[in-house]
């Protein structure tokens, strides 16, 4: 809202401007007319000022950001608890983080189940079922049971897994 005084009246009868009424203004003859003919404050309605740039301009995620939000990584609440569980079951003999050994490294198993939902579940279910599972090699064996009944210890692994 902007509040008009008498000078400001005084300008815009002097002008022929509505003051915001949507009617024309009456001429007047004198200033002095303007001033007695109309109160002494006006009320108009006026747009709101637009925000200063920096307000409107909001910084944008990367796209990598979308990305990543698209299809989630877990991170283990406790990666150190993760990797022991990982070497005193002798997972190293197959695996490894980056690299192919018997088996397919954490970075591919990772990459092939990022973003389904029940990839935690898939990898529990393989390291405490012992399936046929193929070797690198092209042989099959059943793969390792995990010595660990702890859910919770299981899901730690297991989103360790997922997040290489």
């Amino acid at each position: 809202m902007v509040r008009w005084g008498t000078c400001g009246l005084v300008l815009l009868a002097l002008a022929g401007c509505d003051g915001g009424s949507g009617q024309p203004a009456a001429p007047a003859a004198t200033a002095s007319e303007a001033v007695t003919a109309a109160p002494a404050t006006v009320v108009v309605e006026a747009a709101p000022a637009p925000p200063p740039a920096a307000i409107v301009a909001a910084p944008q995620p990367p796209p990598a950001a979308v990305v990543s939000a698209a299809a989630p990584t877990r991170a283990a609440a406790d990666p150190d608890a993760a990797q022991a569980l990982f070497k005193a079951n002798d997972c190293t003999k197959c695996h490894a983080v980056d690299k192919v050994k018997k088996g397919p490294s954490l970075k591919k198993i990772a990459a092939d189940l990022r973003g389904k939902a029940d990839a935690q579940d898939n990898v529990i279910k393989n390291i405490t079922t012992g399936p046929k599972i193929k070797l690198a090699d092209g042989t099959e064996q059943e793969h390792k049971i995990i010595d660990s009944k702890d859910q919770k210890e299981l899901k730690n692994l297991a989103d360790w897994i997922l997040s290489q």
